[in-house]
């Protein structure tokens, strides 16, 4: 018969949320030797059973008889804390050295089969003699400590005046007290395990900078509640709940939970899979990129955008192509992977936020204040003027963001989108993907302009579409569109008709071919950028109207007409055959003239300038010497048949010129008249670092302005070669001079002369 005790164990363990190691504590006995009980390759003896039985407050034959079923204990236990009063408890190794010493290892060996009729008798016995230790639910509802406490107190007071031998202490009473103490061990153990867990999981609110993204054929929402909506043709997002933030590429959209953990639309990387207490996310198609709570980054994918080890106290993070853009807690920003406007970016401080377009990005500064970067290296779309901005969003050829009074400032080319955005207020949160805008309002509402042609704003719910009235559909068409116009701008092409009675929305068709474009609108109105467009082509414009009410009317039959696009402006020729030389710090540009132009639009990093030459002279002095710059430059035209054209651009590289050093001048040379050693002087430049001195063929450095020669090292009476140069400090700003003339060595040692000896002077005799 199969020992069903492991079961048993493991199964009360995980109800209490216990690990092996906790009922091995509580147990007093060793967590290997727990480990083998439960995973039944060993069987504990019958002090043990009746530990754990009064652990989990259960029967303890209903552990070990196999035909015992064993009621599992409720957790919740449904009374209130008591006051214990103090039991001195044996402690862990006492209690495991007791079990070890006293116990017989080979007690019970194995529980295969049911024990024999000795065994159950013993159980039994021991199972009386325990009952007054056991504490059960029941009998802790029924008993008060309290109670017990103050009968116990009411006893010695009636027995106060009595002179009675002392009693022994009631050992039921101890029994009950003790296993109290042990329940409500229990009880706190687990409720600390629980409070434990509840405190150290992530618990992330709504990212307000990343709670609505527009991508390429839908747009999605967080709502309040973490809830995900969507408008468009969106991929499936069925278990999206509980969301922190959102962000898209193509067709894929990610999410990060609450607890901290990421989910996606699609196949997660098994590494992603597995961040756990992340705080941000970002993704784009080449990689995936989230802040770890402790500021920490990690990363997964392309190899140079993941060079994000080093980086720390980052609270958000940005995922371009191939590159990753991290803010620190301090608002500077960190670029890892390919980014030419890196140095650009990394430069900035006070930074609130960035937002990635797929030409320019934008940087909000906690100031209010919006600069954007062409990504590029050119010139950016001016949002100078934009003051308390508190969010961004960023399409193509164009930048909106949302002032404090919750309105929405643009800056761009497209007209109509423009016109329709400043309409707009009590706008929350912003975004914007290609030529599509869209924002949410304060009925969290998704409302958009530009591009709809996947039904990405409006809220508009997709019509089933219904039979026709000749297919045999009993319903009635809606009145069929009249009255199309086709007005032309520098823009592109906008279209408006007649009103149609009952409609939700109409479908517009335009035979672009091969292609076709297709665009949803709530109202009589749409438009057609003007990059989409053909001059002279012949266009086939078709629109239908579908109803509000599905059961009362079938859409309208299609209404079409022909239309010749013939542009009325024509973008100038880009500037062609762009040079430059450089003369010391200026730099002097050149460029053939363009037909049409009366003007040109010259741009270097963030400086411009507009002249009607074709040719512009530039001061490099505020340029870094080595540093790598791209000229800009664009044609433009008074006339307004003509638009700028696009901008031509070369690069080039600023070498800051360098001044000779002074020229050295030999101030004296000098042979001394004992020695016959040479010593030169010269002239000296603050700016050089040492001087080196041929003379003939020999060679040596000073530092000083001075060199000694010595005699032995020259010949008497012979013609040298000197040069003296003088070699720069710093070789970016100076370069080396020299100086040299020719110099007859002339030396001859003097003779020492001879001591004459003094005169010996010899004795006088006496006369």
């Amino acid at each position: 018969m199969t020992n069903k005790l492991p079961e048993k164990l493991s199964a009360l363990r995980k109800s209490f949320s216990f690990a092996q190691m906790d009922v091995a504590s509580k147990i007093g006995v060793p967590v290997s030797e727990y480990m083998k009980w439960e995973n039944g390759n060993s069987v504990c003896g019958i002090e043990i059973l009746r530990r754990i039985a009064q652990l989990y407050d259960v029967n303890v034959q209903d552990l070990f008889l196999n035909t015992r079923e064993l009621k599992m204990p409720d957790v919740e236990f449904p009374y209130a804390s008591v006051e214990i009063p103090f039991v001195e408890q044996t402690s862990g190794e006492e209690e495991n050295k007791s079990y070890y010493e006293n116990s017989d290892s080979d007690e019970y060996d194995s529980y295969d089969d049911e024990p024999t009729v000795e065994q159950t008798k013993q159980f039994e016995t021991e199972e009386d003699l325990a009952k007054t230790k056991l504490l059960t639910t029941d009998t802790l509802q029924a008993t008060s400590v309290m109670k017990i406490q103050e009968d116990t107190d009411n006893k010695m007071n009636q027995n106060t005046n009595k002179k009675t031998a002392p009693t022994k202490k009631d050992p039921k009473k101890i029994g009950i007290i003790a296993g109290i103490v042990v329940v409500l061990v229990v009880l706190i153990v687990f409720a600390c395990t629980k409070l434990f867990k509840q405190t150290n999981e992530l618990s992330l609110t709504i990212n307000n900078e990343k709670r609505l993204v527009s991508a390429e054929t839908y747009s999605a929402y967080i709502t309040n509640k973490g809830k995900l909506i969507t408008s468009g043709d969106a991929p499936s997002v069925s278990d999206f709940d509980s969301l922190a933030a959102i962000t898209a590429d193509g067709n894929t959209l990610v999410g990060l939970k609450k607890n901290g953990t990421v989910i996606s639309s699609g196949s997660l990387p098994t590494e992603v899979g597995k961040w756990k207490n992340i705080t941000d996310i970002a993704m784009s198609n080449t990689h995936y990129v989230g802040v770890k709570e402790d500021g920490s980054v990690a990363c997964a994918g392309d190899e140079s955008s993941c060079k994000v080890e080093d980086w720390s106290d980052i609270s958000k993070v940005y995922a371009g192509e191939n590159y990753t853009i991290g803010i620190n807690k301090n608002g500077r920003i960190l670029v890892s992977g390919d980014l030419e406007i890196s140095d650009t970016l990394e430069g900035l401080s006070g930074v609130k936020n960035i937002t990635l377009g797929e030409k320019e990005v934008a940087v909000l500064f906690t100031s209010g204040k919006v600069n954007t970067y062409s990504l590029d290296g050119g010139t950016g779309t001016n949002t100078g003027v934009w003051s308390n901005i508190t969010a961004v969003a960023v399409g193509n050829d164009f930048v909106a963001g949302i002032t404090d009074k919750e309105a929405v400032v643009i800056a761009s080319t497209k007209d109509e989108l423009s016109k329709e955005a400043a309409k707009w207020a009590g706008v929350k949160y912003i975004a914007a993907n290609g030529d599509t805008l869209i924002a949410v309002n304060s009925s969290d509402q998704i409302i958009g302009a530009g591009d709809n042609t996947h039904h990405q704003y409006n809220n508009l719910e997709e019509t089933t579409p219904t039979p026709s009235a000749s297919s045999g559909s009993t319903l009635p068409p809606l009145s069929s569109v009249q009255n199309i116009k086709c007005n032309v701008s520098a823009t592109g092409l906008s279209l408006n008709w007649d009103s149609v009675v009952n409609v939700s929305y109409y479908e517009v068709s335009v035979n672009t071919s091969p292609n076709e474009i297709k665009i949803k609108s709530a109202g009589n109105s749409a438009s057609i950028g003007a990059d989409k467009l053909t001059d002279g082509q012949t266009y086939k414009i078709t629109i239908v109207a579908y109803p509000k009410d599905t059961e009362k009317y079938s859409k309208s039959e299609a209404a079409s007409i022909d239309y010749v696009y013939s542009s009325p402006v024509k973008k100038l020729a880009t500037p062609a055959n762009i040079k430059y030389t450089q003369n010391g710090k200026t730099f002097t540009f050149t460029w053939d003239a363009v037909e049409n132009a009366t003007s040109y639009t010259f741009t270097i990093g963030t400086w411009e300038t507009e002249t009607t030459s074709t040719s512009m002279d530039v001061d490099g002095s505020n340029m870094a010497n080595g540093a790598n710059e791209t000229a800009y430059i664009s044609a433009k035209s008074s006339d307004a048949k003509y638009s700028e054209s696009d901008a031509a651009n070369i690069k080039f590289t600023y070498n800051a010129p360098v001044t000779p050093l002074v020229t050295p001048t030999i101030t004296s040379k000098n042979v001394n008249i004992d020695s016959g050693d040479l010593s030169i002087t010269w002239t000296k430049d603050e700016h050089a670092s040492n001087y080196t001195i041929a003379i003939g063929t020999m060679s040596f450095t000073s530092d000083s302005g001075t060199l000694v020669v010595k005699a032995d090292q020259l010949n008497s009476n012979t013609d040298y070669r000197i040069v003296i140069t003088a070699n720069p400090a710093d070789t970016n700003s100076y370069s080396s001079s020299s100086y040299e003339e020719n110099y007859k060595y002339e030396y001859t040692k003097q003779s020492q002369p001879t001591a004459t000896p003094a005169p010996t002077q010899s004795a006088g005799t006496e006369g």
